[in-house]
């Protein structure tokens, strides 16, 4: 979905809107690894992005590591 290829055609335009802090997260195998990055969205400030050497779902295949990414992302924007 962050890639914007969702069924509107601003979709870009609605995340670059965003003024929250936002944390994408996704796993490195399975159908996920698809995943295409948006350059727009990355480089932008209140983004961040954490890739995990897990399939589709990291927060329950590698949840350690993900509850400590997340927990920190949490921490920053506090």
């Amino acid at each position: 979905y962050l890639s914007g290829q969702l069924n509107s055609t601003d979709t870009v335009k609605l995340y670059k809107a965003l003024t929250h802090p936002v944390w994408v997260s996704h796993g490195r195998k399975g159908k996920a690894a698809s995943f295409v990055h948006n350059p727009e969205l990355e480089r932008r400030p209140n983004w961040r992005m954490t890739a995990f050497k897990s399939g589709d779902m990291p927060h329950v295949q590698n949840a350690l590591a993900f509850a400590r990414v997340l927990s920190q992302f949490l921490n920053d924007v506090n």
